[in-house]
């Protein structure tokens, strides 16, 4: 009787702390999907700037890149606040980004080195 009364206690903690949302990450993006949008739309950006579409071509890019990485607008909004909250975390995002952006470049140099050689 002693025992059965702990064992029911101790389910009963058990299934509180598994049905609480006690993980800070639920409801945020991967950190490769943020990490991949993130630095797609800092290149749209720098992309808007030069060639100077409007805001709804803007819109239309912008809302086809969150479609392509299927995520909506309060996914990003939470995960950007997850980031936001620990300095590391957004030291670490922003070296991901810098790398992922890095490595983009030189395939494109590569492409064009490619490109140059067969002409």
């Amino acid at each position: 009787m002693k025992y059965s009364k702990y064992i029911v206690f101790c389910f009963l903690i058990i299934v509180y702390g598994c049905s609480k949302n006690s993980n800070p990450s639920t409801g945020i993006l991967p950190e490769s999907t943020f990490v991949a949008y993130f630095a797609d739309s800092l290149v749209l950006g720098e992309y808007q700037k030069i060639s100077g579409f409007d805001s709804t071509e803007w819109k239309h890019k912008i809302d086809s890149l969150r479609e392509h990485y299927q995520c909506k607008i309060e996914l990003l909004e939470a995960t950007h606040q997850h980031y936001r909250k620990n300095l590391t975390l957004w030291d670490s995002l922003f070296t991901m980004v810098n790398c992922r952006l890095e490595l983009h470049q030189q395939k494109e140099l590569q492409k064009n080195q490619n490109i140059n050689k067969k002409e």
